[in-house]
């Protein structure tokens, strides 16, 4: 997807899940019940040195924040993780043009009870007017890279990358996103696109199976986009490679059920059109879980790197 000059970021796993190259990208779900009631999307990432809760009301009557809530998560050996309030924007990207649009952000740092791929873990949310919810997530294990072996490599001009990972334990999903760097200018210089500020271009793919591992950069991303117009020419002439002079964050991602459950229903249907809910009681949402690994190249022949294959 285009960085900060495009449209909003529209992306499948991105809805609920913690931004994958930055801190955290939550976006609103709406519910078409004719009830008020509570809504929270937990979503942990393995590794992660920060976790992010988002809270908001269904209907938004009253306004859309949940203030004051108590969030914990809990490991097997009972070790709680506890969240505290932050800005809401730190749990949505980008911004509501109306801040009274928002929900109510609340944030953990991860030294109290790291994450771990493998593990199960338990959340209980009380909010301040009694209202409680819980669920469960078992982490996806750890996602091993095959194809680069390395976290920083080079790529040679003009040519794509065969991305390759092994086969993730409770894994139903896994979402590519990269971002790009310096690739406008580029861009603009052959005529591809007009007169573009040098923001990055963030691309989504998807390996809509636990064991589709692999997945080609740059051409088998912007899954989402190839019918926009303002993107189709983008993708078009990077569809044989990435040109000279790029830098490009990659970050692989194995999402659990339960977030697959939650984000299906829209254009993203891999295990059915039904959404399924993993936090109960008195609301709705999403309790999942994902691990990632992540990758930085450079398209140069300079020799500084090692070669990404």
């Amino acid at each position: 997807m285009l960085g900060a000059s495009s449209k909003p970021r529209r992306t499948a796993l991105a809805a609920a899940l913690p931004m994958l190259l930055a801190a955290c990208e939550l976006q609103e779900v709406t519910s078409t019940t004719g009830a008020d009631f509570v809504v929270a999307e937990v979503v942990l990432e393995a590794g992660a040195d920060s976790q992010y809760a988002y809270l908001h009301r269904a209907l938004g009557q009253g306004g859309m924040r949940i203030p004051d809530a108590r969030i914990a998560v809990s490991d097997a050996a009972g070790r709680v993780l506890e969240f505290h309030p932050v800005d809401y924007w730190r749990c949505l990207q980008p911004e509501p043009a109306r801040p009274s649009a928002a929900g109510s952000c609340y944030a953990a740092s991860a030294l109290g009870l790291p994450i771990q791929p493998g593990e199960t873990y338990g959340l209980r949310i009380r909010t301040s007017s009694g209202a409680e919810l819980a669920g469960s997530t078992k982490v996806p294990a750890a996602l091993q890279l095959r194809q680069p072996r390395t976290g920083s490599c080079a790529l040679v001009p003009d040519t794509s990358l065969e991305l390759r990972w092994g086969a993730v334990e409770g894994a139903w999903v896994y979402d590519v996103e990269a971002r790009f760097t310096d690739i406008f200018p580029i861009l603009v210089q052959r005529g591809v696109v007009a007169d573009t500020p040098n923001v990055p271009l963030r691309l989504e793919g998807l390996a809509i199976s636990a064991n589709d591992t692999t997945l080609v950069l740059p051409g088998e991303l912007g899954l989402f986009d190839r019918f926009d117009p303002a993107l189709h020419p983008i993708l078009m002439a990077l569809s044989s490679g990435l040109p000279e002079g790029v830098s490009a964050e990659v970050v692989i991602a194995a999402a659990d059920r339960n977030y697959v459950n939650w984000v299906r229903g829209d254009s993203f249907n891999p295990s059915g059109a039904v959404r399924i809910a993993s936090v109960h009681g008195a609301g709705t949402g999403v309790f999942g879980s994902f691990s990632s690994a992540r990758i930085r190249l450079r398209v140069t022949r300079d020799g500084s790197l090692p070669a990404c294959f």
